[in-house]
């Protein structure tokens, strides 16, 4: 059996790969750092157990944003208020964010406290956004996604119902 020593010469190598190939580590390094930071909450959420205290604390209400990860419409809000740096700010200003992501279509049923919370504030559609204030009561809600005038209304509607904190 005859053997042939095929070796790789250098000049078989086309010049542009390496070129290619670092820039292909370059673009891939650059969107992995892009998409972390697109992926950064604005919104400080908190905690759906933490958020009763904190109003009390900060004397805030708390807004319940009920979604599904299916859910257009909330995807929609989500892109246009909590991913728009000044709305994120004036929603950490003037209240303790709380989200409630629904999870029934994907898991067949949501773990006990968000299937309390959601026949408390009857959530029969997403989104349902409900400001209340730290016992519980309802201030104000909207249901759907018609925009952020509206949506800033609503914030602004629940801000005059608020209880007044005495400092």
């Amino acid at each position: 059996m005859e053997q042939t020593d095929r070796s790789v010469n250098q000049r078989d190598v086309p010049r542009w790969l390496p070129l290619a190939v670092v820039l292909l580590v370059v673009v891939r390094v650059l969107t992995i750092i892009f998409l972390k930071s697109e992926g950064a909450e604005l919104v400080k959420w908190v905690a759906l157990a933490k958020a009763p205290q904190q109003a009390r604390t900060s004397g805030k209400p708390i807004m319940y944003e009920f979604s599904a990860d299916w859910c257009g419409p909330c995807r929609s809000m989500d892109a246009a208020v909590f991913r728009d740096r000044d709305s994120a700010t004036r929603i950490n200003d003037l209240v303790v964010p709380v989200r409630v992501v629904d999870r029934r279509q994907e898991e067949g049923r949501n773990p006990s406290d968000i299937e309390a919370l959601q026949r408390r504030y009857e959530v029969r559609a997403f989104p349902t956004v409900v400001i209340a204030d730290a016992q519980g009561q309802a201030l104000e809600r909207m249901e759907g996604f018609r925009g952020r005038p509206a949506f800033f209304e609503v914030l602004s509607s629940a801000q005059r119902k608020a209880p007044r904190r005495r400092r």
